[in-house]
């Protein structure tokens, strides 16, 4: 499932239109990331929780160039299901 998908199954559910639940679903995601990028995670009851990792520079070997490459660190967002999400799936 898709974002507009989603945004389509929750408008048949509740009966607003498609139009404002993309505008609800566009600014939770904005707020998600926002929380995530000002405090380091945010959580949410009988859901999950998404937070900031930071990865460490690395040597890796490239096997097409054949020499040893170094990737530089990067800021990725984890997600970590909660008990209640595990055992909806």
């Amino acid at each position: 499932m898709n974002a507009s998908q989603l945004v389509k199954a929750v408008a048949l559910e509740t009966g607003v239109a498609e139009d404002q639940v993309s505008d609800i679903f566009n600014s939770v995601i904005k707020n998600i990331l926002k929380g995530v990028a000002d405090d380091g995670k945010v959580a949410i009851s009988r859901f999950g929780t998404f937070k900031k990792v930071v990865t460490n520079e690395r040597q890796c070997y490239s096997p097409v160039l054949k020499e040893k490459l170094i990737v530089p660190s990067k800021v990725k967002i984890r997600f970590i299901p909660s008990e209640c999400t595990k055992g909806n799936i």
